[in-house]
């Protein structure tokens, strides 16, 4: 089930609805929308970030920078 301008999700609806999905969505406003992909700048920005925030770490702790749903 996805929002449309007469149908609202509630946070809860759309919490469900992210479990089963393969595809990033955000929510707004009781609205869904598709997530894009980052760009080349973005992702060597976000792996500088978490090599820096990973070197800090110690077990258990895991450190994740692209595409991942948590």
């Amino acid at each position: 089930m996805y929002a449309t301008p007469d149908h609202y999700l509630t946070p809860e609806q759309y919490l469900a609805l992210e479990a089963r999905s393969d595809v990033r969505h955000e929510y707004i406003n009781g609205q869904v929308y598709a997530m894009a992909g980052g760009s080349k700048a973005h992702n060597l920005i976000s792996l500088n970030i978490a090599m820096g925030v990973r070197s800090q770490l110690t077990a258990p702790c895991q450190t994740f920078m692209a595409d991942m749903k948590v």
